[in-house]
């Protein structure tokens, strides 16, 4: 629960980065394509200080609900055979057969 909830937090912080820098720039970028010339700042103001942060807001919501998922999705479906020499070979360890050193002393 704590790990998907730090994913959670990490995927709004980089969705909230990545939807501000797409929106911004992206903007900017059919702005100057198209020729629009902001005089007086207005729309750049309004683009960097109100729709970029509203569109990262959303932006972050949906990575903070996404990146848990994915990476959960992602553990789920690795095989179990990835694991299984691991845990053999821990369990080969642990395990008493019997063979004490202590019992064949004459």
């Amino acid at each position: 629960m704590l790990r998907a909830l730090g994913f959670g937090v990490l995927g709004f912080i980089l969705a909230a980065i990545a939807t501000y820098l797409v929106v911004v720039v992206g903007t900017t970028v059919v702005w100057d394509l198209l020729d629009v010339h902001d005089q007086d700042g207005g729309g750049a103001m309004a683009l960097g200080l109100v729709i970029g942060p509203i569109c990262a807001l959303f932006g972050g919501l949906i990575g903070a609900v996404m990146l848990p998922m994915w990476l959960a999705d992602r553990r789920n479906r690795q095989p179990p055979e990835q694991y299984s020499s691991v845990r053999a070979d821990f369990q080969h360890l642990v395990q008493d057969d019997g063979d004490d050193e202590s019992q064949h002393q004459p």
